[in-house]
């Protein structure tokens, strides 16, 4: 409940700030790519290993 209720508040008072209230779809916008980053990242290394590990194998 207290964390629920901090982020409202965090909101509400953060969307005071006109920044945040002109820019708040870039904002967001930001917060969704710097969430996916991690995922590609992993997507990136696991296809990499793959195709290593694939290469290996057929040299082997």
């Amino acid at each position: 409940m207290l964390w629920g209720g901090g982020v409202t508040v965090l909101g509400y008072f953060l969307g005071q700030i006109p920044f945040v209230r002109d820019n708040i779809e870039a904002i967001l916008v930001g917060i969704v790519l710097v969430s996916v980053i991690p995922v590609a990242i992993e997507l990136l290394r696991a296809r990499r290993s793959g195709t290593a590990s694939a290469a290996r194998h057929r040299a082997g």
